[in-house]
């Protein structure tokens, strides 16, 4: 994930390695910032996140919805709500 911040508002985008074409979640990103809270989602909302700024790392959860559960990911692994953990890269 790549974010851009300005004020409260972050744009960036996404990009999951390993998804197939089918389910993929990849693409633009925006979100708002609240204290050290930021709350962001896909134009979509198939992908949407809130993670609590800490320095170097953000950490909370994300939410995968698919466009259909019969079109979406071997074993149903990449849906439903999931644990998220970022560093900064330098």
């Amino acid at each position: 994930m790549t974010l851009e911040r300005t004020g409260p508002k972050v744009t960036g985008n996404v990009e999951l390695l390993g998804v197939a074409d089918s389910y993929n979640w990849n693409g633009p990103v925006a979100g708002t910032v609240r204290g050290d809270v930021l709350s962001f989602s896909r134009w979509d909302t198939r992908l949407q996140g809130e993670v609590t700024v800490a320095e170097e790392e953000m950490s909370g959860t994300v939410t995968f919805t698919p466009v259909s559960v019969s079109g979406c990911c071997p074993g149903r692994k990449m849906m439903g709500t999931k644990t998220l953990k970022l560093r900064r890269q330098p």
